[in-house]
Parts: structure tokens; sequence; C-alpha cells
């Protein structure tokens, strides 16, 4: 293994998840320009927020997979990985608090829309 192959190795999580966060900014770029029309409670809009949340998740699965991965390369320790997983759970704790958040506002989101798609249906 070269020195470039190493380093390509080590930046494509990081290219990953900026990537995603990117997917982010533009569903909530769409979600705000979203709110100046009449239609802010839509199946469009839950789908958006839908999708942040499983971005969310992939992010934090990533961050944690690459830290245990590299966890796993350089020490050889039973105990030192595990330690490494308590330390990852505690330094991802605000992703991980973002996408519960997230999830309970899909969950009243997702509501709102089934609520008033059967009000359109009331006459």
């Amino acid at each position: 293994m070269n020195i470039s192959s190493i380093g390509i190795m080590v930046m494509a999580p990081y290219i990953i998840i900026g990537v995603l966060c990117l997917l982010i900014a533009i569903d909530l770029y769409k979600l705000v320009l979203s709110t100046r029309g009449d239609e802010v409670i839509s199946r469009e809009n839950l789908a958006r927020v839908k999708r942040i949340q499983y971005i969310f998740l992939a992010v934090l699965l990533i961050k944690a997979g690459m830290l245990l991965i590299m966890t796993t390369i350089f020490v050889r320790s039973v105990m030192a990985i595990l330690m490494q997983l308590v330390g990852i759970v505690a330094s991802s704790w605000e992703l991980f608090a973002g996408m519960l958040i997230i999830y309970i506002l899909a969950k009243v989101f997702e509501r709102a829309v089934n609520l008033k798609e059967e009000q359109a249906l009331t006459i």
C-alpha cells in the first residue's frame, strides 16, 4: 500500500459525511422555501424530514464505524476496543440527540399530514 491509497482510505469517510451534510442542508433549504407557500404540511415535506432523519443515522453509523475500524487496526486489546465504543457513544451524543429530535418531529409531521388529508376528505 502506498501513501496515496492510505490517504484516500482515511479521507473517504469524511468525504461521504461531507456529502451527506450537504444533502441535509439542501433538504433544510427546501423546507424553508416551502414555508413561504400555502402547502407547508405536505407529503413532500414529510419525505424531506424523514430523509434528513435517515441521513443523520447514516452519518452517525459512518462515524462510529470509522472510529471502530481505526481502533481495531491500531489497538489489539478487546478492552481498548470496548472503551473506544463507549467513547464513540459519548462523543456522538449530539448526532444521536439530533436524530431523535428529528424522529419525533417526523412523527408529529406525519400525523399532521394525515389529519390534513382526512380533513380534506370530509365535507
